[in-house]
């Protein structure tokens, strides 16, 4: 391989990335979400969500994305995306968290991305 084009996409989107550890310097993350968010017309035009440390291997929440895609973002829409976060991932017990705890902990960065995306 001598070279690899990535175009670049035409949509403005907000990154944000959040990780919940018991300490900053310990690289293993209890829960940790990556995302890229787009605003339209006060509208979520496209959303993309990644969580690590919640299953086997990071995963992206697909299916949260399509449901969250074209609506605008109210404290409703939030409490409803927290439910299907934690209803999203399969996390273990370990000795760092319980599987209860890292649900809790990805449906609350999920609330924590909407309302950061929409303040601007």
């Amino acid at each position: 391989v001598r070279s690899v084009s990535i175009p670049l996409s035409q949509i403005a989107f907000k990154p944000f990335f959040h990780k919940v550890g018991r300490r900053k310097a310990m690289i293993i993350a209890i829960a940790s979400l990556g995302a890229l968010v787009s605003m339209k017309d006060a509208k979520i035009y496209e959303i993309r969500l990644a969580v690590g440390s919640v299953a086997p291997r990071p995963i992206r929440l697909r299916e949260l994305e399509s449901e969250l895609t074209g609506k605008a973002v109210t404290q409703s829409l939030i409490e409803e995306a927290k439910v299907a976060a934690t209803n999203a991932v399969s996390p273990i017990d370990d000795v760092r968290a319980s599987a209860d705890y890292r649900r809790e902990v990805i449906g609350e960065l999920v609330a924590r991305v909407l309302r950061n995306a929409v303040q601007g």
